[in-house]
């Protein structure tokens, strides 16, 4: 009954009870640490990381609402944009990467071929927004109309018009490069196949994926992403068969030049 009673008594008459009920007095009161208290708090995220990564979302899901916005009332200019720069980007990411970033010599053909050529990289971003963002609308577009099944868009897109696709682009862009007509077509011969098994390496599973899950209005968004490292990979392919080229045609001239002399 005293216990009882107890949880009805006011504040500070418990111990008196305790001691008319021949109960011992307590030496200490336990007390949690201050330190244990910190520990079983459950600790909040830091306002400053909460902020940025609501600023960092708020950015990305702004932008893609105004790039959806500009899909919807200029298409055909917005992919061409979109191409345009990717394919700079690409273009800038394989110079970075093989270029060295600093030169020894003080010759100035070896800084020439060691420093940023801003040229190719507008050749790279010209070709993208005038030939690749037309083209990949436009056909795009027809894709989807021709056929609902992924496997045969795949198909179609792979080995009807990657392979003519690829050999357009290389010839526009070692054409504008200053490459001779002449010597252009055996080039492209030289140097297509192997593009064209890589591009297939890349290009089938990501356009699987393109068709299955990403909207036809998205498809070039897409391919632009997954173009970032083609055009990194392009850039670097055709312009390492340039200097492969100028190689074997010094060496067949110094090969030739004993047998006009005899």
């Amino acid at each position: 009954m005293i216990r009882a009673t107890q949880c009805f008594l006011p504040s500070g008459s418990s111990s008196a009870v305790a001691r008319l009920a021949g109960f011992p007095k307590p030496l200490c009161s336990v007390k949690t640490p201050p330190r244990w208290r910190a520990m079983s708090r459950p600790r909040a995220l830091s306002s400053s990381s909460n902020k940025n990564t609501a600023s960092s979302a708020g950015w990305l899901s702004a932008g893609l609402a105004w790039y959806a916005t500009k899909l919807d009332t200029h298409p055909l200019t917005t992919k061409c944009i979109s191409s345009g720069l990717v394919s700079a980007a690409g273009d800038m990411i394989c110079q970075y990467l093989t270029l060295p970033p600093t030169c020894t010599d003080s010759s100035s053909q070896h800084l020439s071929n060691t420093s940023w050529d801003m040229a190719r990289t507008g050749r790279f971003a010209c070709l993208g927004a005038f030939w690749v963002g037309p083209v990949l609308h436009h056909w795009y577009g027809y894709l989807a109309l021709l056929s609902k099944r992924v496997w045969v868009r795949v198909a179609i897109d792979q080995f009807a018009c990657a392979p003519i696709f690829v050999t357009s682009f290389l010839a526009w862009l070692w054409w504008w490069e200053g490459e001779s007509p002449s010597t252009l077509p055996s080039r492209l011969q030289h140097n297509v196949p192997s593009i064209v098994l890589a591009n297939w390496t890349l290009w089938i599973p990501a356009q699987a994926v393109n068709f299955t899950l990403v909207p036809v209005k998205y498809h070039v968004l897409f391919s632009n992403f997954v173009a970032l490292l083609w055009n990194a990979y392009l850039s670097y392919t055709s312009h390492n068969s340039n200097d492969d080229n100028s190689k074997s045609a010094s060496s067949q001239e110094e090969n030739s030049e004993p047998g006009e002399e005899t």
